[in-house]
């Protein structure tokens, strides 16, 4: 449609005043009429007026006012107005009663709309006392509150200037569009949803309209969530969760596992939740693999159980040998984040094992385990992740020596321990100065106080601590001015102590002792004189009888200072200081009651050694002695050589077998030496 306006002064001057009541050359077609008039101004409104010269001969089908306080050539497309239907006589007015402020300026202008376009007058200003305002006949709120929805207002007088409006819930400004000159289409803001806590509140709408308000209280419902009832998901440590339902995106999500761990969520879209659990938080001890899950949205709690199930993690390989610096265990599922329990090791038992664990990757574990602690050489082991555990691996190790694990229940008890060990199956005995040791030589390598020594027993100077391959012997010596102290012996099979009493006239102590079918035999004797020329060391030999209680001289001994003596295969070994050489040597005798044969001399450096009985595998002893590496002497042919396998403070410490191992017991460490394993 056509819209004719005539904009300047001059003209209007024109053709409404100077020419007024003359006949215009050729036909007009559109109407001419006067500036608008103002009438009437008051608090209720403002009576416009106007005068039509010529209707001209276009069809007139719409007259009225427009007015506007932006433009000064106010529009029916962009500003308020009032009007009527059809033809009006020459004079006709109009009374505007809505949008319309108080103090405010307008500017006002008649109209007639024919059927070829709109004429519009030349506008008059005037100032607003106010109108009756609008009216509201209709709020049409959406059932339940969501996303992307419109609150629609109806009512009547309503203002086509946006500008004229304010529009809000609460604490929130809305958009709006102006559907028709009743008609109203809000959009309610996402906030009003994401930021609500429960599952309804009060609101309320205020609208103003050029200096009116309307006001509205509401419930507003708000739309559940609603979850798709799934199968628990089967995830590994870098998968993803899918949670499926309706109305899930609802803003910041609380999602929380067992009640300990908490991690914000969004929504992907509306029908769909995904989160990483093993990404998406830090975990503790007490998370476990299939937590019950709980879900918090706009303060509305939703407990969705078990959704997940973590998969354990898997070992591709069925047995890891450790003879390296650095090991790799492959497999998939392994955890990769930090967290209390992250890929431990479980034995058999149920204990955790430390490998020397490193890097942690989803596919492999590396471990750096050549100086740690081991339970055992060989063990069967799980990786634990949150209560589920791998498929088993044997884990064997191979190092030369390794540390292990020692238990003392009382640690006074490895007060100044003394050559004396024997050994019966996995159980070591010990012979100290607080009594009989026993020793676990399984697992933990538990020592306790097995049994304690003769109450009437006191140690003495050079009083002896000797083991044989049954009896522990302890006693003799004597102090300053005092006389010598009697001999116990140990029985390890009876668990009993035998008084021996004193050693034969002349004799405070032995160097030596070992057994024969009818008793024991002392070699070696020694004479403390606190007076004269001081202790008298001397060749003597013993034996005596458990039958007769009884002591008998034999022939002397063909040692003179003896560091060793121990028995293996019905043959007894010594290895004795030779005083006029200055060289050490392996005696041997075949059975016990032949003589000592000379068989080898010994060219190692060697120390006082710490113990009697040493662990012997496959016909190899293992000595142990002060200041000197581990020594091997091989009993059939006599070779000895120096296993270079570390400090192990030898002066405290007792050795055992196990198996191809020995194992070595000290107050604070423990080791298990594998001397096949040792390389030249």
């Amino acid at each position: 449609m056509k819209t004719l306006r005539y904009l300047f002064a001059i003209a209007w001057a024109i053709s409404l005043f100077s020419c007024e009541g003359q006949e215009e050359i050729g036909p007009r077609t559109n109407p001419r009429f006067s500036v608008a008039s103002i009438q009437e101004i008051s608090e209720n409104g403002v009576q416009f007026g106007a005068n039509i010269y010529e209707f001209g001969s276009d069809q007139v089908l719409e007259y009225g006012f427009v007015y506007s306080r932006n433009s000064v050539t106010p529009t029916l497309e962009s500003d308020d107005y009032v009007s009527a239907a059809g033809k009006p006589d020459k004079t006709f007015s109009l009374t505007a009663k809505h949008s319309l402020a108080l103090g405010a300026t307008y500017y006002a202008a008649a109209f007639l709309k024919t059927d070829q376009g709109v004429v519009y007058s030349k506008s008059e200003k005037f100032v607003s006392q106010g109108s009756q305002g609008f009216l509201i006949t209709a709020v049409e709120w959406p059932e339940k509150i969501y996303k992307d929805q419109r609150l629609i207002i109806r009512g009547q007088r309503l203002s086509k200037v946006p500008s004229n409006y304010t529009l809000s819930v609460d604490i929130y400004s809305l958009s709006f569009t102006l559907l028709d000159s009743n008609t109203i289409s809000a959009e309610l803001p996402s906030l009003l949803l994401t930021s609500t806590t429960g599952r309804e509140k009060e609101v309320e709408l205020k609208l103003s309209i050029a200096g009116r308000e309307y006001r509205e209280r509401k419930v507003l419902q708000f739309e559940d969530a609603q979850f798709t009832s799934q199968p628990t998901q089967k995830i590994d440590f870098d998968e993803e969760v899918i949670i499926r339902g309706d109305y899930l995106d609802q803003g910041a999500i609380n999602l929380q596992y067992n009640s300990v761990g908490i991690s914000n969520i969004t929504a992907r879209n509306k029908q769909e939740l995904r989160f990483s659990p093993y990404l998406d938080k830090t975990f503790f001890e007490g998370d476990v693999a299939s937590p019950d899950l709980k879900l918090t949205m706009r303060g509305v709690e939703y407990n969705l159980g078990k959704v997940f199930d973590l998969n354990p993690s898997r070992v591709t390989d069925s047995e890891l040998i450790l003879d390296g610096f650095k090991e790799v265990i492959r497999g998939g599922n392994f955890s990769n984040k930090e967290s209390g329990e992250r890929n431990q090791f479980i034995d058999e038992s149920g204990k955790e094992v430390f490998l020397g664990q490193g890097g942690f990757y989803k596919d492999s574990l590396v471990l750096y385990p050549s100086d740690i602690t081991f339970p055992a050489r060989e063990m069967k082991v799980r990786v634990k992740n949150f209560g589920k555990f791998s498929n088993p691996i044997t884990v064997k190790v191979n190092y030369p020596s390794i540390r292990v694990p020692v238990n003392w229940e009382d640690e006074g008890t490895f007060n100044a321990v003394q050559k004396g060990v024997i050994q019966r199956g996995d159980f070591g005995f010990t012979l100290t100065m607080d009594g009989i040791l026993r020793h676990s030589l399984k697992e933990t390598y538990r020592t306790a106080l097995y049994d304690r020594l003769p109450t009437d027993f006191r140690i003495r100077n050079y009083s002896i601590f000797q083991a044989t391959e049954n009896f522990f012997i302890i006693g003799g010596g004597k102090d300053y001015g005092q006389a010598k102290g009697p001999v116990f012996v140990y029985s390890v099979n009876d668990r009993s102590w035998v008084n021996l009493g004193q050693f034969p006239e002349g004799i405070d102590s032995f160097q030596a002792s070992y057994e024969v079918p009818d008793g024991l035999i002392f070699e070696q004797g020694l004479f403390i004189d606190y007076e004269g020329v001081g202790n008298v060391f001397n060749s003597q030999a013993w034996l005596y009888s458990f039958k007769t209680k009884s002591w008998t001289r034999l022939t002397d001994s063909a040692l003179t200072r003896s560091n060793l003596t121990f028995a293996w295969n019905t043959q007894l070994f010594s290895i004795s200081y030779m005083e006029d050489t200055g060289q050490y040597g392996l005696y041997r005798k075949v059975s016990p009651n032949s003589p000592w044969v000379l068989v080898k001399l010994v060219d190692q450096q060697l120390g006082y050694f710490m113990q009697g009985n040493p662990p012997i595998i496959n016909g190899k002893a293992y000595l142990f002695s002060i200041y000197t590496s581990i020594k091997e002497l091989d009993l059939t042919t006599f070779e000895m050589r120096d296993l270079r396998v570390g400090d192990f403070g030898y002066d405290r410490s007792m050795a055992f077998t196990q198996g191809k191992s020995v194992v070595l017991i000290s107050p604070y460490n423990g080791f298990d030496i594998r001397p096949d394993l040792i390389k030249e």
